[in-house]
């Protein structure tokens, strides 16, 4: 499977609690999404989109952080996503920008994209049923975990992550605390030392514990 493939198999798991990840986490830049972006930015954002794969992705995050002041510069009333009046996430922002693929293709031909693509496989054909008069979101997405963003801020839009096992033990350092950290599913060998402004962004409880254990605060 492609990484997009990958990515929409992911985000149809995400409806059901066998995946449980915050919606703005990741996203992944489809082929639509990618003309979307070129015909909205021009020639330069091709540029970029092939000089760095991830670029599309921080342009989603930024429309997702930014879309409110979109909205008041645009005038238009966004009534919000759902029960709950949600903003976009970033996956929303990507299936949005790949239908502003979609519409130019008929409405603007001359605008170029990723492609030479001008015509639709498929016609929209409305199929008659009406929406549900009061719209529900998936029981799933109450699950704890997904109120939690897991992103940090720099060049890497999604890291691979690592799950604590263990603190074995702690030192002093010269830029502060460490700690001696195991890992689940990693031999005793491959133990690490950590700092702790690094180990209180991704398991603060785990420090926590091991402080109150040690008395150290």
């Amino acid at each position: 499977m492609g990484d997009f493939t990958t990515y929409q198999l992911m985000l149809n798991l995400s409806y059901t609690s066998v995946l449980n990840f915050h919606p703005n986490d990741f996203s992944i830049t489809g082929p639509g999404s990618i003309s979307g972006l070129i015909k909205m930015f021009g020639p330069r954002m091709k540029q970029e989109l092939a000089n760095n794969k991830d670029f599309g992705v921080d342009v989603f995050r930024w429309f997702v952080e930014t879309q409110n002041e979109h909205f008041e510069r645009l005038g238009i009333t966004f009534s919000g996503l759902g029960p709950k009046k949600l903003p976009l996430d970033i996956s929303d922002m990507e299936h949005a920008i790949c239908e502003v693929d979609k519409y130019a293709r008929m409405k603007f031909p001359s605008v170029k994209g990723r492609d030479a693509r001008k015509q639709m496989k498929r016609e929209y054909k409305p199929s008659g049923r009406e929406y549900p008069p009061k719209p529900t979101l998936p029981k799933a997405w109450s699950h704890p975990s997904r109120r939690i963003p897991r992103i940090r801020p720099g060049p890497l839009v999604v890291e691979k992550r690592y799950e604590i096992n263990r603190i074995g033990a702690h030192r002093q350092g010269p830029n502060g605390l460490e700690f001696f950290v195991y890992w689940k599913g990693y031999a005793d060998k491959d133990a690490t030392w950590e700092f702790e402004s690094s180990l209180m962004q991704d398991a603060p409880n785990v420090v926590k514990e091991y402080l109150a254990k040690a008395k150290l605060r």
